[in-house]
């Protein structure tokens, strides 16, 4: 498997777009590049994350595969974790990233329309998520979910610690716009799916790999046996990328089973949970 490859750019936002739009042989306006990736590129030290717009009719495994090599290419050195997601249109692109805080007094049944509602998508659907010298490619369409390993020899979103595997799901990076320094304002937010029962070493041990992971000084790692954080806006309403893709019973609504741990500029480790096994 070949290495992913990173190249010195200083493109601005618009030097980024029109080198994918001239890729894909369309004009900036006809491939839609959003504002999102100006936003996102800036998010945090060490992290990309970009957002594109490829219409339906160009959808493909092997353009969004192309697109995920390029994307690559124009990485810098100093990106320990990137992410490309592409989408149809901008109501895909909501799903992969908005979510909305579920009260645990909230009915299933009003969960259960809004979810029908707003999770499931319509159109393709791809992201492709990196660490390091490793990436891989989720491809969803109405075939199926599909996945490649774009560079590197073993799957970047699979951690583990105490015996188990921990699968990661989503991040999101916030700007708390103060600080001393760009590593000190922001916040990565990472969800974990495990498999087993939750552990609060085992826990602990992946917050500790995602803080040694990424020059961002303030880490939250979210856990869940399944991949229904429901109750945090900052995770889509559905995860897009799971195998079954599909909306979770009464029962598992009603799992309380969930952990977070971080760890702050200026403070030691916390974890909390629901309900640790040992």
């Amino acid at each position: 498997m070949s290495e992913c490859t990173h190249s010195m750019n200083s493109s601005l936002a618009f030097g980024i777009c029109s080198g994918i739009a001239f890729f894909f042989n369309c004009s900036v306006l006809g491939c839609l590049c959003l504002g999102q990736v100006v936003r996102m590129d800036e998010q945090g030290p060490g992290i990309v994350d970009r957002v594109v717009i490829l219409s339906e009719d160009k959808f493909s495994l092997d353009k969004v595969e192309t697109l995920a090599h390029k994307f690559v290419v124009q990485n810098d050195r100093s990106s320990v974790l990137y992410r490309l997601t592409v989408v149809a249109n901008e109501d895909d692109l909501e799903l992969c990233f908005l979510g909305k805080r579920f009260e645990p007094s909230e009915p299933y049944e009003r969960v259960l329309e809004l979810l029908h509602k707003k999770g499931l998508p319509r159109t393709p659907i791809a992201q492709a998520i990196g660490i390091r010298d490793s990436m891989i490619l989720r491809y969803r369409d109405s075939s199926g979910l599909k996945e490649k390993m774009i560079c590197g020899d073993s799957d970047p979103t699979i951690f583990r610690a105490m015996g188990r595997s921990y699968h990661f799901l989503h991040f999101r990076v916030f700007d708390g716009g103060s600080g001393n320094g760009a590593s000190h304002r922001y916040t990565l937010a990472v969800f974990m799916r495990v498999s087993g029962p939750l552990s609060f070493g085992g826990c602990m041990d992946i917050t500790k790999q995602w803080v040694s992971l990424t020059p961002v000084k303030n880490v939250t790692v979210s856990f869940r046996p399944d991949c229904w954080f429901l109750e945090d806006p900052a995770f889509p309403y559905v995860y897009q990328f799971d195998e079954s893709l599909r909306i979770p019973d009464e029962a598992e609504y009603s799992l309380p089973v969930s952990a977070s741990c971080s760890k702050w500029v200026g403070s030691s480790y916390s974890c909390g949970s629901k309900k640790f096994s040992q």
